[in-house]
């Protein structure tokens, strides 16, 4: 993939070992060198998204990894392998991974563009009006549709563990698609609980869900800490199903089954529900494929000659290695146990080949005929009672006989048979057929049950039955739990059950109706009419009154109060204040009355604690963590510590992780209260500033320069705060922070070094105050016609020169300043840092170019192909004349408004307006945006001096190489009007240095 590895603001680590948030990007926001289009949605481990590259506009599915997998170094390793796991399997429902690497610094998976809508949407959407959840035909094509795809992803090795509605996407044809596969365990358990511990887990009470998380489906086994395995997807797929279908979340302790929620569900989605959601995995469905055949039982029947939706999920799941590898008639006899083909003799034939299979040769379950031998043989069972029902013993189905009688066809081989009646012990018998033996009979008579009688009451209650004629018989009296069990119980008919105790209500059921054979259970509550008051204080032995009578001093003990009243308690001792209670005697009774501290004579003081800038609604989660020092001891900020304190001055500190205040001093008077307000201002936070080694930056906040502290900005809480970095050669940087009381961040800097010029765009030097206009590549006609007033003859003949790129020429004159920045000099006769450099000699002036070209180079921002030097005659002629074909770039004739030049022809010093060089644009500049082509300073060329032009029409003239004096151009302030025409050509020895010649510097193609 084409991926960006710069940072990205949502990728920026938090402070070290705090929970750590996994941001979701918004619509439109660039990732690296792809653009957001939608967050398809966001779980605990990853957020998947809609992405589309920014240049080939490719779509893709983009899975961003929680920001804390990053210390994981060797988690792109495993992604990769994990990649090339999934793109094995061959399914529909799992989509194929095209790349797995870091983007903008954070773990990503990038996956063929996945459609559809989730899981979550389509529930919504799919209910119908006033319905808890979808119709079961609906539930059960997704919920087989998920444990097809799983099915077929476990045998290759691979689970979810991890499943989140969101993460479970439906297509227009009804088909599924699921994210994260594997990932789970490609992360491993230390980097998942890592990340859970980094997480905020979604708490909630309801009855009535639109989505379930990963920490919704989560496992018992899970929870517990128990090893975990690939049954942790059964136990998903069917809370995701249970939910589909009510609408709810299942309660595990009181599992609502949809047959008792929803009219007109069937009860077999009872059994399927109970068997995937076991708490023991042990008694769970044990593969996606046993869930499968579960599920098949629920379908609405279909033809023969149709092969069912679940029927074709389950046979899309591979068999187990281990079967093929046994040859193709365990590959059959898997195969046609699990769809049910075949009756008894088959779940038999199965449980003997798993035995062997799995358990071995020493299992004591007893070993089946290896294959049949002829016909099968009618077994006929004659049951007694006729309501016995016949199951293979550990196996589906269930046979009912019909008038007590049950044909079997069984092939040869060794049977156990349970035959069961509800009110009768059941009975497991062998049959072994084989050998040619005739048909079997036999006849099976179960033994009913003895009948029970339970009753569950208070301890010691006495257990009576009283006949229709009045006759009392006591069975007998509770134990210590109030139980009573007769496990023989011999009574049929009507009777009255009355249960008694003293000095409790009585208990009376009339007309019960005892069955034989039955088990009885009744519960039966007693109310007590007295119960005992103590009554304590600390210190002990205060005088108690009851109602005004003096009757003991504590700890007391009342015996017999009765139930209902109410009784007034008050306390007296010396030394003490008085208290009193007024105690209403609830029907379960209050044993104990303790009145706990008794207040010595002292006051109270109600602080109430004022956080700065902090809702009211927020407070009590801040005074969770506030402490307070009192005379010394520190203790938890509680309002009952501050409500009995003896007389006297005290003094309050307070410490708080996120918030500070100043000491409190205050006085406490016997029964007085002192009103006191802490005020709890916030402790600043801290950025920490982390730059590349070797770097200095000017670090401003809200625009006034700081200085760090040992790397960190003091940042004031609860503020929004604008920090700025400066960077020589670097961009600016700025963000936006809000740091809350105390927080500490880091700012990890990726500078970005300030770019080069870009081609037909202007352009100025960084740090220079060197701006450059760029001239485009073309032609012009270089040197004076001979009508031209003034001319000389070293200005023609007259040549076309063509440019063909383009360069850039600097606005103005090399100032002083700029001079000094490059050599660290300054030797011009004329001071001023605005005023151009002058009084330097020919190689002065190309040595700036060549320092000036070296320094943007290390920096990277010098144009392919490009320096910085001496403009050539044609170069700054061309840019001197800014189109013009006139003796001037402003036309015909020219005036002293536009340059700084001589204006007569007078030669004495009087005669003159200006004497030396002026500032750099103090006139107006050409058409081309270029000041001082006319007159203040001589510029320096980088040709050497031909008296005469090349003539004709020349392509990209290199500079002229032969001869002793350079040429120069442009005229100074020395000049009179005729000698600062565009086309004046002057000859200079190099090495001649005078207060009226300078250079203008281009950035020019090198020759």
């Amino acid at each position: 993939m084409d991926n960006d590895q710069g940072s990205h603001p949502n990728s920026m680590p938090d402070q070290p070992g705090a929970p750590q948030s996994h941001p979701v990007f918004s619509p439109g926001e660039n990732f690296g060198n792809y653009r957001v289009v939608r967050c398809i949605s966001a779980g605990l481990l990853i957020n998947y998204y809609h992405m589309q590259h920014v240049r080939d506009l490719d779509d893709v599915t983009v899975g961003v990894l929680h920001p804390r997998t990053n210390q994981d170094a060797k988690l792109l390793k495993r992604l990769q392998g994990l990649q090339e796991q999934l793109n094995g399997i061959d399914h529909e429902g799992i989509p194929k991974i095209r790349d797995c690497s870091k983007l903008s610094g954070v773990h990503c998976i990038f996956f063929d563009p996945v459609e559809g809508e989730t899981l979550s949407s389509h529930f919504v959407e799919k209910r119908e009006e006033g319905a808890d959840g979808l119709r079961p035909q609906q539930v059960s094509h997704i919920s087989a549709s998920l444990l097809g795809l799983l099915g077929c992803a476990h045998m290759q090795g691979l689970d979810h563990r991890d499943i989140d509605t969101d993460f479970v996407f439906v297509q227009e044809d009804g088909s599924v698609k699921v994210l994260g596969l594997g990932l789970r365990a490609a992360l491993g358990d230390t980097l998942f609980e890592s990340v859970v511990s980094a997480s905020i887990s979604p708490l909630h009470a309801r009855k009535r869900v639109e989505r379930l998380t990963s920490f919704d489906v989560l496992s018992p086994e899970h929870k517990s800490g128990i090893e975990e395995d690939s049954r942790v997807d059964v136990f998903a797929v069917g809370v995701i199903g249970y939910w589909l279908m009510t609408g709810r979340e299942p309660n595990l302790i009181d599992l609502g089954l949809p047959s008792t929620i929803l009219p007109g569900v069937s009860s077999s989605w009872d059994v399927f529900f109970a068997k995937s959601l076991e708490r023991n995995k042990e008694d769970r469905y044990q593969s996606c494929k046993g869930a499968l055949i579960g599920l098949k039982a629920t379908e609405v029947e279909t033809s023969p000659d149709e092969t069912s939706f679940v029927q074709r999920q389950i046979d899309r799941i591979p068999v187990p290695k281990g079967v093929v590898d046994r040859g193709d008639l365990a590959t059959r006899v898997y195969r046609l146990s699990l769809i049910g083909l075949i009756g008894v003799t088959l779940t038999a034939l199965m449980a003997s080949f798993f035995e062997r299979a799995f358990l071995g040769e020493s299992s004591d379950v007893p070993a089946l005929v290896q294959a049949a031998s002829g016909e099968p043989a009618n077994v006929q069972l004659k049951l007694s009672p006729e309501s016995a029902r016949v199951s293979a013993v550990g196996h589906e189905p269930i046979f009912r006989a019909k008038n007590g009688k049950l044909n079997l066809q069984l092939e040869d081989g060794d049977y156990k048979l349970k035959i069961l009646a509800t009110g009768y012990v059941s009975q497991t018998i062998g049959i072994r057929v084989g050998g040619g033996r005739p048909d079997i009979q036999q006849e099976i008579v179960l033994q009913p049950k003895s009948s029970a009688f339970s009753v569950f009451s208070a301890p010691s209650a006495e257990v009576v039955l009283v006949d229709g004629e009045g006759v009392e018989q006591v069975l007998g009296e509770t134990n210590a739990d109030g139980f009573l069990m007769l496990p023989d119980f011999s009574f049929e008919g009507s009777y009255d059950v009355i249960v008694r105790k003293f000095e409790y209500s009585t208990f009376k059921l009339e007309d019960y109706e005892f069955s034989k054979g039955e088990e009885t259970e009744i519960r039966a509550p007693l109310k007590a009419l007295f119960t005992s008051l103590t009554i304590e204080s600390a210190p002990e032995e205060a005088r108690v009154y009851v109602n005004n009578v003096e009757i003991g001093t504590t700890p007391l003990t009342i015996s017999s109060v009765e139930i209902g009243r109410s009784y007034q308690v008050v306390l007296r001792k010396q030394g003490f204040r008085t208290v009193a209670e007024d105690v209403q005697i609830r029907e379960d009774g209050q044993a104990v009355l303790d009145f706990g501290q008794l207040a010595r004579r002292s006051g109270s003081v109600d602080v109430s604690v004022e956080f700065a800038g902090v809702e009211e609604s927020e407070v009590p989660l801040l005074l969770a963590d506030l402490e307070i020092e009192l005379d010394g001891i520190r203790m938890p900020f509680a309002e009952e510590e501050l409500q009995s304190l003896d007389e006297g001055e005290y003094l309050l500190r307070a410490w708080h992780p996120f918030y500070r205040a100043e000491p409190l001093r205050f006085s406490v008077r016997d029964r007085e209260v002192s009103v006191r307000t802490l005020r709890m201002e916030p402790l600043p936070g801290r950025l920490i500033i982390q730059l590349p080694e070797g770097l200095d930056a000017q670090v401003s906040l809200n625009g006034a320069v700081v200085a760090l502290e040992n790397g960190a900005l003091t940042i004031p809480a609860n503020t929004a705060a604008t920090v700025g970095l400066e960077v020589r050669n670097y961009l600016s940087m700025r963000r936006q922070y809000r740091l809350g009381p105390n927080e500490q961040r880091e700012w990890a800097v990726e500078l970005v070094p300030i770019p080069g010029p870009d081609l037909e765009k202007d352009w100025s030097v960084p740090y220079l105050s060197m701006p450059y206009k760029w001239i485009p590549a073309g032609s012009f006609i270089q040197g004076s016609p001979l009508s031209e007033r003034g001319r000389m003859p070293n200005e023609g003949p007259r040549t076309q020169v063509t440019f063909s790129q383009g360069y850039w020429v600097a606005t103005f004159e090399t100032t002083q300043a700029q001079y000094k920045a490059i050599t660290g000099r300054v030797p011009s006769d004329f001071r001023g840092p605005r005023l151009p450099v002058e009084s330097i000699m020919w190689e002065q002036a190309r040595g700036f170019c060549e320092l000036l070209t070296e320094r943007e180079r290390s920096f990277g921002r010098l144009p392919e192909g490009y320096v910085y030097r001496l403009p050539t005659e044609a170069e700054w002629e061309l840019a001197a004349r800014g189109g013009s074909e006139d003796a001037y770039s402003f036309g015909p004739a020219i005036s002293g408004r536009v340059g700084n030049f001589r204006k007569g022809l007078a030669l004495s010093l009087g005669d003159r307006e200006q004497y030396g060089a002026l500032p750099v644009g103090s006139f107006e500049p050409n058409a081309f945006g270029l000041y001082d082509v006319h007159g203040n300073v001589a510029e320096w060329t980088v040709d050497r001096y031909d008296g005469r032009l090349p003539g004709d029409a020349v392509v990209d003239p290199s500079p002229h190489q032969s001869g002793e004096r350079i040429a120069v151009r442009g005229g100074s302030w020395r000049d009179n009007d005729l000698r600062v025409r565009i086309s004046v050509r002057n000859d200079v020895r190099p090495d001649k240095f005078s207060n009226d010649l300078g250079f203008r510097v281009v950035l020019a193609p090198s020759y």
